[in-house]
């Protein structure tokens, strides 16, 4: 198989793919532990986690997120969790809360120009 017959399977597969649930982690060293924090995410979809039907969300005819979207939603719900994370930590007294704030600023500015990249790139794609 040749690179240009992967690339095109590997596109033909990634246009298919529907992701339904989103998971961000993390970990926090302090100076009296670590703060740890995990949120997860689904996306217009019935969870099928064993709750016998007290957690059903959404359309179960729904395909979920495509891969472009899924990759925004994972930077969406990877900037909530990192910000939890540093205001837990701060909160806790494991952090200063100036550090903390910094912090915050900082991943924010990170998160924003990585989603920025992602639609840029996107658009060029459909261009």
């Amino acid at each position: 198989m040749t690179n240009d017959e992967v690339i095109k399977d590997m596109q033909r597969m990634q246009s298919g793919m529907r992701i339904q649930k989103v998971v961000a982690t993390r970990s926090l060293k302090g100076r009296y532990g670590d703060t740890l924090l995990g949120f997860s995410a689904e996306w217009d979809s019935i969870q099928q986690d064993g709750t016998m039907g007290l957690e059903d969300v959404g359309d179960p005819t729904q395909g979920g997120l495509n891969a472009v979207d899924s990759q925004k939603a994972a930077l969406l719900l990877g900037l909530q969790c990192d910000r939890a994370a540093y205001l837990n930590a701060a909160a806790g007294g494991n952090m200063d809360k100036a550090q903390a704030i910094t912090a915050i600023k900082a991943l924010t500015e990170g998160y924003m120009s990585q989603y920025k990249a992602l639609c840029e790139r996107t658009e060029q794609r459909s261009k």
